[in-house]
């Protein structure tokens, strides 16, 4: 079943979840920062430094490495066909906790503009079910969020 749902992706995408590349879960993380700041249809230049600041800061990247990371992370959700390409990386490699704090970036980048958009909302609930978390736990993350 897993074979015939990644041959519908590109070649490149289905690499990337089956090889050992370390960088796959990082172009994962970024792809759902990228979602779910495209999803209000305003992807600002703000939004994307935020993206990279936390890159660099979640998984210790310089700023080039950082900066192509996003543009894979861009490339990848231009191409996706489901979250569950990128979801599915997460909630195999990460913990409990570590999927926990990728929904607290998911947060600070929505309150970037300082405003929680409709679909935002829906996305971030949308993700943190994908990633197997309880609605408390996306809250927690919100909070922690919210106070960074």
């Amino acid at each position: 079943m897993i074979d015939r749902l990644l041959s519908l992706f590109k070649p490149r995408v289905r690499e990337a979840v089956e090889g050992d590349d370390p960088r796959r879960l990082q172009v994962a993380t970024c792809a759902l920062l990228v979602e779910i700041a495209r999803i209000d249809s305003q992807f600002s230049d703000e939004e994307r430094e935020r993206i990279v600041q936390i890159m660099r800061t979640r998984f210790r990247l310089s700023e080039e490495d950082a900066s192509e990371i996003l543009h894979a992370a861009e490339e990848e959700v231009r191409d996706s066909v489901h979250l569950w390409q990128f979801t599915h990386l997460i909630n195999n490699n990460f913990s409990i906790l570590e999927k926990e704090e990728v929904v607290e970036l998911l947060w600070r980048v929505i309150y970037e503009d300082g405003r929680l958009d409709r679909y935002e909302d829906h996305l971030i609930h949308r993700i943190a079910s994908l990633l197997n978390l309880t609605h408390k736990q996306m809250i927690d993350a919100k909070l922690k969020a919210m106070k960074s």
